[in-house]
């Protein structure tokens, strides 16, 4: 008896938040072996780790799908620089790595 397929339909979709960037990154090679489109989403996660995610899906031809809001839905977004989340629109910004400078009103503890 032949085994099933392991990746099958139109779209393969995980969360990152739940089994992190580099499953995914795994995940979505595998798909593009096997031709299987993806989707890469968040739930409400933060800024930073959405940014992340940004630059995955711009470097993964097989992420035909995304929905990384989360960012917009935030009150506040202490973070300098970084991708700028616009409603529906993504920009990526130019700088090295994801971007960003530093975050607003950051308190560290002392040793």
């Amino acid at each position: 008896m032949a085994e099933e397929p392991v990746l099958e339909g139109t779209f393969l979709t995980h969360f990152v938040e739940e089994l992190g960037q580099c499953v995914f990154f795994e995940h979505s090679s595998a798909a593009e072996v096997y031709g299987v489109e993806c989707m890469i989403g968040y739930m409400l996660e933060a800024k930073i780790s959405v940014n992340a995610a940004v630059h995955l899906a711009c470097a993964k031809q097989i992420i035909t799908k995304i929905d990384l809001d989360g960012p917009v839905l935030c009150s506040e977004d202490p973070i300098l620089g970084g991708a700028v989340f616009n409603e529906r629109k993504i920009t990526v910004s130019n700088d090295p790595g994801l971007g960003i400078h530093g975050i607003q009103g950051i308190r560290y503890l002392a040793d």
